[in-house]
């Protein structure tokens, strides 16, 4: 179910309700003054196309920010549980007292049993750190998903906008038969979200292979 109670559900993406008989009228007036062109690859460019994907451009970047900004908190928390994760794996070998099968004086055993008890205690603690780093993990990944559809609703009301705007083109021309290849395409994988992607990259493996590693290790 999707958290609409997330800050990037704040950003808007403007020009995106306009009615479609001012889109499409909007079309058909811009051919008729010369304002559309075609590129060699049959799609249409227009002052009124390149705004538009300006539009969406600014409407990435600050759902990048505002994502940014919402998951800071979980980024912060998980990085301080795999530091205590990893330090706790430093110094998590068994102790030595505990694998003294031969001792020999009530110290040693004594000693021993303690050894068995921190060796018990850490692995819960081991075992806990890493159930909130998935927790976590999981946390983040969830909300990038949900980053992604609005991004991807976004990307498909634009391209629903500008086919509206293009097919108003083709009408002014006097062609009725629909070209898809008119109309010029909208993809999230933009600046902004490569941005995004590229900062927190080299976190998010190590985290990764923090799991697969501590998941195989089980």
């Amino acid at each position: 179910m999707r958290d609409y109670s997330m800050p990037c559900r704040t950003a808007r993406l403007k020009g995106i309700h306009t009615p479609r008989f001012f889109v499409f009228f909007s079309g058909w007036l811009h051919a008729r003054k010369g304002f559309i062109k075609i590129d060699e690859w049959g799609c249409m460019q227009s002052g009124f196309i390149k705004r538009k994907q300006e539009d969406f451009e600014y409407y990435s970047a600050k759902l990048m920010e505002q994502m940014e900004e919402a998951l800071s908190p979980s980024r912060v928390e998980l990085k301080r549980l795999i530091m205590d994760y990893t330090a706790l794996n430093q110094k998590g070998a068994p102790s030595k007292s505990a694998q003294n099968k031969a001792a020999k004086s009530i110290r040693e055993i004594r000693a021993a049993e303690s050894g068995k008890q921190e060796d018990k205690l850490r692995e819960s603690r081991r075992r806990e750190l890493f159930g909130e780093i998935v927790r976590v993990q999981k946390g983040l990944e969830t909300k990038e998903v949900i980053m992604e559809e609005e991004l991807l609703a976004a990307a498909a009301r634009l391209r629903a906008l500008l086919s509206c705007y293009c097919h108003g083109a083709l009408y002014n021309w006097g062609r009725r038969e629909w070209d898809a290849r008119a109309v010029p395409e909208v993809s999230i994988d933009n600046r902004a979200y490569q941005l995004y992607r590229n900062w927190h990259k080299e976190d998010d493996d190590y985290v990764k292979e923090v799991i697969r590693y501590a998941g195989k290790a089980k």
